[in-house]
């Protein structure tokens, strides 16, 4: 009888376990590389994080020798993730020049003239896990613009792009050159 007892009650704690295991309210995916999990991050040559929205300003315009740093808006892309990412940048919205004189350099590739409303590399760059792709990407604005110029802007947003062509982990930063 005692056998018979120990065996319904391991059969009850079995099956109350089972159930548990089967119904759970966290419908979440533990992949990190989900949309609503950041795998990039888009560094500033300090460590610290660019911020969606957030403008940064310049009063010099750029140099053709790109050894200096005038106007120079560098920045890294950091993999966080655990698998490889493909990022593009998106010239999202151009202000007071039309891009012709704008250096967006995602290594290994420099591009000298951009167009609104394109993303740069065309075919992205693959970041592996735990990896910055370069210690020398960058944008620089060389264009003084005229008197009347107040204001350059150029909206650039950063995201990752999956195999099936999904878009996630937007952010989006304004280079701004206010001339003096």
């Amino acid at each position: 009888m005692k056998i018979t007892q120990f065996l319904k009650l391991s059969l009850v704690i079995i099956s109350m376990g089972f159930l548990s295991a089967c119904s759970s309210d966290d419908d979440s995916s533990s992949n990190t590389n989900q949309p609503g999990d950041r795998v990039l991050h888009i560094e500033k040559s300090d460590g610290s994080l660019f911020e969606d929205g957030e403008v940064i300003t310049f009063n010099e315009i750029g140099s053709n020798d790109i050894r200096l740093d005038n106007g120079k808006l560098k920045f890294f892309l950091k993999n966080v993730g655990n698998e490889n990412i493909n990022v593009k940048i998106e010239v999202k919205e151009i202000r007071g020049t039309d891009g012709s004189l704008f250096t967006f350099c995602v290594q290994p590739l420099c591009i000298f003239n951009v167009t609104e409303g394109e993303s740069y590399p065309q075919n992205g760059t693959v970041i592996a896990p735990g990896q910055v792709n370069s210690d020398d990407d960058y944008f620089i604005n060389n264009d003084a613009g005229d008197e009347s110029t107040v204001s350059i802007e150029y909206d650039l947003r950063f995201y990752v792009v999956d195999d099936e062509g999904n878009q996630f982990d937007d952010l989006t930063i304004t280079y701004q050159f206010l001339p003096n």
